[in-house]
């Protein structure tokens, strides 16, 4: 079975900063919810064909500085010549999708950046989402 980029990288952390940096990628999302009156009911970690997901920003939004630091940073993954210290792990974190839509929550740069690497996969935290109301 094949895995994402995000999931090689994750995979060798301990579990603690694993957990770590899954849990602040939740409080993100958890954030731009609110702002829209929603939240997360519950979600799970699953691996996507990048291309089934919809980008929610377009143009330079969706592809800027930041899509380009992480894709460096991609790169430096799957070269296999990298120091762990060296690498900025906010940019593996998974994406949130919501659930039924597809929609990217949150990740929009991340996603962006593992298509400028020709990647196929991509790890995302999929979504169960309510409204606050």
């Amino acid at each position: 079975m094949e895995v994402s980029i995000q999931e090689k990288l994750l995979s060798t952390l301990d579990e603690s900063l694993r957990n770590s940096l899954i849990n602040s990628q939740v409080s993100e999302a958890k954030g731009i919810l609110k702002q829209q009156g929603k939240s997360i009911d519950d979600w799970k970690l699953v691996t996507f064909n990048l291309h089934d997901l919809i980008p929610t920003q377009q143009g330079d939004d969706y592809n800027n500085a930041s899509s380009d630091e992480d894709a460096k940073q991609y790169e430096k993954v799957k070269s296999g010549i990298y120091n762990i210290d060296e690498i900025r792990l906010k940019s593996f974190r998974p994406i949130c999708v919501e659930f039924g839509t597809l929609k990217i929550i949150d990740g929009n740069h991340r996603h962006s950046a593992i298509t400028k690497c020709g990647e196929k996969l991509i790890y995302a935290m999929l979504c169960i989402i309510k409204s606050l109301e």
